[in-house]
């Protein structure tokens, strides 16, 4: 571990449910004794299976772990499970700089070394997806009006400490969970609805989404076709998932997004996001160890410190933290694709930017 890798924890908090020797493979790519870890365990997980991870503590002084809800697919009990993690996380007087959200089937693409650089050049800012919140979502709060505007966004996200010791404060935010419990998976409009309101809800490091969802609907610009390190061509690197409507999935897919097979690892491991979702130890073995190897020996290799993380300094968000207008951003194309995207509903036939 680096000195630079040293001064700058990170905290993790984490929702799993199955596949004990996947979690513990999971977290020994993560784990650095600076980190601060908090895991969520299902409810509807075996008994053998919680006590194995509440064992975790009594050997590693820098974890929690708490029995959530059932974390079924659409219910309140999945962000309830992630909320538990984020509030413990924050009001502990660790002094970590960024929180990420971890299922238990999620493995890092890049380095702890290199999500340091990240970070660092993200400045104080939050990585957030972006997109419209889709009204058959209301379910029971049909005509009820929301404490804030609600938009949609991927669970994963990416969050200064600033703006987590804000939110775990703010009763707005406590309103805001109240209502979302009784909407339909709500885990994905609580992210990009807190973070994306600066006028109403003020965090430190957060941006106005309605600017980036008018930047879409009023110019038409091509979304990159390059996403490296060294050009990310997104705004969202805080996970990168395949729906099974985007593009060919070479594993198979579940609950409409894609297990990533062998064949996918290749292009995996070039892409600038922080971690990949989702990979199963017991579906096409070779795919998942392929990806745990390479990133074990990246961390260890001479050439480690040559990393630069330079073209994240230029994404959106960034720089819409630091103060420049939606229309002045260095990569405006960057923002064209929310992680939902669709490609056969995209349209270039217009004037392009």
């Amino acid at each position: 571990m680096s000195e630079e890798e040293e001064k700058y924890p990170l905290a993790y908090g984490l929702v799993v449910y199955k596949t004990i020797v996947q979690v513990m493979m999971q977290l020994s790519l993560f784990y650095q004794p600076q980190h601060l870890f908090c895991i969520t365990v299902d409810d509807k997980s075996p008994p053998e299976y919680k006590a194995v991870i509440e064992s975790l503590p009594k050997c590693f002084s820098n974890m929690k772990v708490f029995i959530g809800e059932p974390s079924d697919w659409g219910s309140f009990g999945i962000l309830k499970n992630v909320y538990t993690c984020f509030n413990w996380l924050t009001e502990s007087k660790h002094e970590w700089k960024y929180y990420q959200y971890l299922s238990g089937t999620d493995l890092p693409i890049r380095t702890n070394l290199e999500m340091v650089r990240i970070f660092k050049a993200m400045n104080g800012s939050i990585n957030t997806d972006v997109s419209t919140f889709e009204v058959d979502r209301y379910k029971n709060m049909e005509g009820v009006l929301p404490p804030m505007p609600i938009y949609k966004s991927s669970m994963s996200v990416l969050v200064p400490r600033e703006a987590a010791d804000f939110l775990i404060v703010s009763a707005r935010v406590q309103k805001l969970l109240k209502y979302l419990s009784k909407t339909w998976i709500p885990d994905e409009s609580f992210w990009s609805t807190v973070l994306g309101s600066p006028a109403l809800l003020p965090v430190p490091g957060s941006f106005r989404v309605r600017d980036i969802l008018w930047l879409r609907k009023n110019f038409q610009l091509r979304p990159a076709y390059e996403n490296t390190v060294n050009s990310i061509g997104t705004s969202y690197i805080g996970r990168y998932q395949v729906w099974g409507w985007q593009k060919e999935c070479f594993g198979k897919v579940k609950d409409f997004s894609c297990v990533f097979g062998v064949q996918d690892i290749e292009e995996i491991m070039t892409r600038p996001e922080i971690i990949a979702h989702k990979l199963y130890l017991e579906f096409q073995p070779a795919g998942f160890m392929c990806m745990f190897k390479e990133v074990r020996r990246r961390s260890l290799s001479p050439d480690a410190h040559k990393f630069s993380a330079k073209s994240y300094s230029e994404m959106p968000s960034v720089e819409l933290f630091k103060g420049k207008a939606i229309t002045q951003l260095t990569n405006p194309h960057w923002l064209v694709r929310d992680s939902f995207y669709n490609p056969s509903l995209e349209e270039f036939d217009k004037e392009v930017l």
